[in-house]
């Protein structure tokens, strides 16, 4: 079984701290959980920039194709969530508990391969 861990710090006003967690959805397949690996990439590539801040430019990043969002998410909460394929392809919307306010994404990887993303 192939389970995706996520590496970022996280914290409040006072202090951070470096963690780590696993992704809900796991595969037996390692080509889905690295397409998976893959999506991650992706929308947090899309949503740094699309929610950044201090962002002085225009959008360079295009919202992937498959990154689709139902009615009841709304915009703001758009850099929340995002759908994963399971071993069969079916999308499953999973909340991505790495970004937030005082989030900062580092890197991702599975378990029992050399398959790792950065921010």
């Amino acid at each position: 079984m192939y389970i995706i861990t996520i590496f970022y710090q996280t914290g409040d006003s006072f202090s951070t701290s470096d963690t780590s967690g696993e992704i809900s959805l796991t595969w037996e397949k390692l080509d889905a959980a690295k397409a998976a690996l893959r999506r991650i990439k992706e929308h947090h590539d899309w949503a740094s920039e699309e929610y950044s801040t201090w962002r002085h430019s225009p959008h360079t990043k295009k919202k992937p194709e498959w990154l689709k969002f139902p009615k009841d998410v709304e915009k703001p909460e758009r850099e929340y969530y995002l759908t994963l394929l399971d071993d069969n392809g079916k999308e499953i919307r999973i909340h991505a508990f790495w970004r937030g306010y005082f989030e900062t994404f580092y890197s991702a990887e599975i378990n029992g391969d050399d398959m790792r993303i950065e921010a």
